[in-house]
């Protein structure tokens, strides 16, 4: 995992000794204390966490667009599901007019996730 993944607090091996990361930039050693740069692009190993984080395992595995769009698809009909819920609570403009917005949100991020495809 590189370093600048590693969550501020957590403990890592580097170079063979360990060290708590302290800042974005920074760790102390745990044999003595003291402050070290690590580089961002470290490579280091997490010493008490067994689960890789999201982003670890996002570099290791590209996702395929299509799963992308049918996760992203599968958001907003259940977002305008939730609206359709508190319709009878709202007036008919707010609804519509939330409505009108949460599509025009979804048509920005698809075109968004199209040019990031191209």
């Amino acid at each position: 995992m590189k370093f600048y993944l590693v969550p501020i607090g957590e403990q890592f091996s580097f170079q063979g000794q360990a060290y708590t990361k302290s800042g974005p930039l920074t760790a102390s050693a745990e044999m003595d204390g003291k402050s070290k740069m690590i580089p961002r692009s470290a490579n280091v190993k997490l010493l008490n966490s067994a689960e890789p984080t999201l982003q670890e395992v996002a570099k290791e595995k590209p996702v395929a667009i299509n799963d992308i769009m049918n996760a992203v698809n599968a958001y907003h009909l259940e977002c305008l599901e939730y609206l359709v819920t508190i319709q009878n609570e709202v007036s008919e403009s707010t609804f519509k007019d939330t409505t009108s917005k949460i599509n025009m949100a979804y048509d920005k991020l698809i075109n968004n996730i199209k040019l990031l495809n191209q």
